[in-house]
């Protein structure tokens, strides 16, 4: 019995279309031959009738085929596993089942390939200077490698000049190959210090991919790449230093029209040059793979816009005189918006105090931005030109080699001076990795992306709606707080997410006339009044919101409601 292929989907069952009688090898015809590789394989006829009921077993059959033709399986072989060559009429069930027949044929693959212990069998030996040898196009069989006497491993044919290897040598010799005027080249060696070096001292190793007239590509720097591909694991901040990258996240809601310096998708900043000269939301205008962009929109003309995400400092330092690469899709409509810019700043202020709006003066057409105080340009920005279709922009390369670093923020900007009211960009998958290249987007879940927003932000309010929305939320997720004095509210509040820092506290009304949603208030249950609370002060931490405490506004033993937020963004 040969090497028998699986159909490509499980269950499958097919019916005869033709009568198929005894002593037939060229074909069977079936009613379709869908999910069946074209490869050799194995079906037994009439093991079951059409309502799954199970036959005698001396009508089964077991025919192997050698590939499919149409809606026929050809190259038969009768009466396989002991069955008997029989006629079978049109209609009968045919099955690929994984029975003891098939496994034997898996066996019998596996036992020719391993020897008793398990371990690969030797497919062809050569002995005495013999080579391995593979016809070309014309039929010459043409030497692919040999061991000669001088234990020299030649490569390709014997009559092209300079195709070979060294063996492997010690004490620092190197693996060599002769190039086209015979001069021998390093390929690789360990040296002293076990570092492999590949390629000539002198002369960078190419490979050549395709046919001879295929121009080589470098090889890249082997121990970079092997800490990328390492690093750059799932989760791994290696692999993605940033937080919500492709714009899943909008607990605050999911449209703003924000000011200057604020925070809108989860852990993004919109910077704008003057205040709520922007739209940005949740827009579902994606390339293939994701599922939200953000679209931003220019109201006030001639107005510029940026987006900043922060990387704290336990995160930040671990990038530290590390190459970097960012990377983001974006797009606009027609020609609106010519030119986005992005840049990797470092911060060398207090570690996680910083200037969260990085730009003090905005530039234009070229011209990149006057940093805040205290941040430093990683990389020379240069124009990214949008189309009307998704591109993934790649920023390469970028060496984080400010000293003092503390922090790092990745910030992408309209770099035009003239924009017209209505003109906007959408953008999704901005990504920062270790290495000197920008790897492919890595997805995360949503519930992934959510607990590392919430580290920094969390609200009460119910998934995506706007923080002081005047509509009551009395069963989704408001706080309960009782006062033991009329100093004193317990609201029991755990977060979901243990924060960065003790977060701030903002508090707003719910379900009052004259009130619902005004910040800064909570509402007696019980009248519906409302009690500001503002400059009141807590006594939690991290993880809970603690006690509240303010002189003399509670009435003892009552019970308040409240929406709030808590807040410890960068």
């Amino acid at each position: 019995m040969g090497l028998m292929y699986p159909p490509s989907e499980n269950g499958l069952q097919k019916t005869l279309a033709a009568q198929l009688n005894a002593g037939e090898t060229s074909q069977m015809t079936l009613n379709n031959t869908t999910g069946i590789q074209n490869k050799p394989g194995i079906v037994v006829i009439d093991r079951i009738d059409t309502s799954s009921k199970e036959k005698d077993p001396s009508v089964r059959e077991y025919i192997e085929y050698t590939g499919v033709s149409g809606n026929n399986l050809t190259g038969l072989t009768r009466g396989m596993a002991n069955s008997t060559d029989q006629d079978h009429l049109v209609g009968a069930v045919v099955e690929f089942i994984p029975d003891v027949t098939v496994f034997q044929a898996i066996n019998d693959t596996i036992t020719t390939q391993h020897n008793s212990d398990g371990t690969h069998a030797k497919i062809q030996g050569l002995d005495n200077n013999e080579a391995i040898t593979q016809k070309d196009s014309t039929g010459t069989a043409r030497s692919v490698a040999k061991v000669n006497s001088s234990d020299i491993l030649e490569i390709g044919d014997s009559n092209l000049a300079g195709q070979q290897f060294n063996t492997p040598l010690v004490n620092n010799t190197a693996i060599q190959q002769k190039d086209s005027t015979g001069t021998a080249r390093d390929v690789s060696k360990i040296d002293s210090s076990d570092v492999l070096t590949v390629g000539n001292n002198t002369t960078p190793t190419k490979i050549k991919a395709g046919s001879n007239t295929t121009s080589g590509h470098t090889v890249p720097n082997v121990a970079d790449d092997t800490f990328a591909l390492l690093s750059n694991l799932y989760n791994s901040i290696y692999r993605q230093a940033l937080i919500n990258g492709a714009f899943d996240v909008w607990q605050r809601g999911t449209s703003f029209t924000p000011n200057d310096d604020t925070y809108t998708a989860d852990s993004w900043t919109l910077l704008t040059e003057t205040n709520a000269a922007w739209t940005i939301a949740r827009d579902t205008d994606v390339p293939d793979g994701f599922i939200y962009s953000a679209k931003l929109s220019n109201v006030t003309a001639n107005n510029q816009v940026a987006l900043v995400q922060f990387i704290e400092n336990i995160n930040a330092k671990k990038f530290q005189n590390k190459k970097v690469s960012l990377s983001f899709y974006a797009k606009t409509i027609g020609t609106e918006i010519a030119n986005l810019r992005a840049a990797v700043l470092s911060w060398t202020g207090t570690a996680d105090s910083l200037t969260s709006d990085v730009i003090a003066t905005w530039a234009q057409d070229g011209t990149n931005p006057t940093w805040a105080t205290n941040w430093t340009m990683e990389n020379t920005p240069s124009n990214l030109a949008l189309t009307s279709s998704y591109q993934q922009f790649k920023i390469e390369n970028i060496n984080i080699d400010t000293s003092e670093m503390t922090n790092l923020a990745v910030v992408i900007w309209v770099d035009d001076g003239t924009i017209a009211s209505g003109d906007d960009f959408y953008i999704t998958g901005v990504q920062l990795n270790v290495g000197e290249t920008a790897l492919s987007f890595q997805p995360k879940s949503f519930d992934d992306e959510l607990r590392a927003c919430m580290r920094y932000y969390e609200n009460s309010y119910p998934y995506g709606t706007a923080v002081g929305t005047a509509d009551g939320y009395e069963q989704q997720g408001i706080a309960h707080a009782y006062a033991f004095s009329s100093s004193i509210l317990y609201p029991q509040i755990i977060y979901r997410v243990k924060k960065r820092i003790t977060p701030t506290v903002v508090f707003y009304a719910v379900n009052s006339p004259t009130g619902s949603g005004t910040i800064n208030n909570i509402r007696n249950n019980t009248d519906s009044t409302l009690v500001d609370v503002s400059g009141c002060t807590f006594t939690g931490s991290s993880n809970n919101l603690g006690f509240i405490t303010k002189s003399s506004p509670f009435l003892t033993g009552k019970y308040y409601g409240f929406n709030w937020t808590a807040n410890a963004e960068l």
